[in-house]
């Protein structure tokens, strides 16, 4: 896979670490996720929103994200065992 950094604008907002799984998320909704020894990317995916929080712990994330308006949020929690072979399973 090929992350094609001309394509960002937008500011990372959160960044959580879990082994060596570096997941970002930036104020335009992008998740990414990074393997940082290699730095190659493992898998993205656009989500709605700004991405406000991250938490990674024990193959499950949580995502807080918002709308840019500001009227709408929520909060999903993904299995990422299966990642980037699949999307992750979410529990909303």
């Amino acid at each position: 896979m090929t992350y094609n950094l001309t394509l960002c604008y937008s500011q990372v907002s959160c960044l959580a670490l879990e082994g060596s799984l570096a997941v970002s998320g930036d104020l335009n909704g992008m998740l990414v996720a990074w393997d940082w020894r290699s730095g190659a990317v493992v898998a993205e995916k656009q989500m709605f929103g700004r991405i406000e929080a991250l938490r990674l712990k024990g193959g499950f994330l949580a995502t807080g994200h918002i709308s840019k308006s500001y009227d709408t949020g929520c909060i999903s929690i993904r299995y990422m065992r299966d990642w980037p072979s699949k999307d992750p399973r979410s529990f909303c």
